[in-house]
């Protein structure tokens, strides 16, 4: 063995190339660093959310198409939009609103044979993002509309969600049991408001929400009305959600 070999001794002279595996097929083991810190765990470690979960650019490039398609307006910022975040009941802590889209609807377009008035309505949609040295990520999606008025604090979501973050709410029954065993209900008194909701959640409502994915919450906050997914916005997301939108606010002005 020639004195600057770097080879140990003992060592077949037919190794190959030093640190490389004898069998071409088989790749050198990683250290735990490397394993540790990889791409996908520095991801999840930085962030504290899922590799899944990471913000596709595609999702945004179709919602921004959208927007301009409409003439909606965007921004990467909005403060209304940051204090409809902070309403959220899933966790949002260090995260911001982002992605925003504002636009109007017109929910009440076929509704003109029932007598209800047309009109568009304004919505704001955005995504609770985190950036950090690793890129950035989306935790949930928000679609919010105002119904211009005052509305008891409520939530609704999937049964298989968890109740965290109700602070003194309880789950009531509503008069529809399939509903129940789909959804739950939630308020903070009972009595009075579920009076309204009962009115707020009428046919339509509820036949919108047993008809879809179970993937959406909907909850209140002044005279908003919110519904939240897991998840960057798109397109088919944003037209889901105005769906549910679009048949409370009919549930709102039918009543009164």
């Amino acid at each position: 063995m020639a004195e600057n070999d770097p080879r140990r001794p003992g060592e077949p002279e037919d190794y190959g190339e030093y640190g490389a595996a004898s069998d071409p097929g088989q790749q050198p083991k990683r250290s735990w660093k490397d394993r540790i810190f990889s791409n996908r765990t520095a991801r999840f470690v930085g962030s504290g959310v899922p590799y899944s979960m990471t913000f596709d650019e595609t999702h945004q490039g179709a919602l921004a198409q959208a927007a301009q398609e409409f003439g909606w307006q965007v921004s990467d910022s909005d403060e209304q939009a940051e204090a409809l975040l902070e309403s959220a009941p899933f966790r949002h802590a260090g995260f911001r609103a982002g992605h925003v889209v504002r636009g109007r609807f017109d929910p009440f377009a076929d509704r003109r044979a029932e007598g209800l008035p047309t009109g568009e309505w304004s919505f704001i949609a955005f995504d609770a993002v985190e950036d950090s040295r690793v890129g950035r990520t989306v935790g949930h999606c928000v679609t919010a509309s105002p119904t211009m008025i005052e509305l008891p604090r409520l939530r609704i979501l999937p049964s298989r969600f968890s109740t965290a973050g109700s602070g003194q709410m309880a789950v009531y029954p509503t008069v529809d049991p399939i509903f129940d065993a789909r959804f739950k209900l939630l308020a903070p008194n009972g009595e009075q408001e579920l009076a309204i909701l009962t009115d707020l959640l009428d046919d339509d409502v509820r036949s919108e929400l047993c008809a879809g994915p179970d993937l959406d919450e909907i909850w209140t906050s002044g005279d908003h009305l919110l519904v939240g997914s897991a998840g960057p916005h798109s397109e088919d997301v944003l037209a889901r959600h105005l769906g549910v939108l679009t048949r409370m606010l009919r549930a709102l002005r039918g009543t009164g």
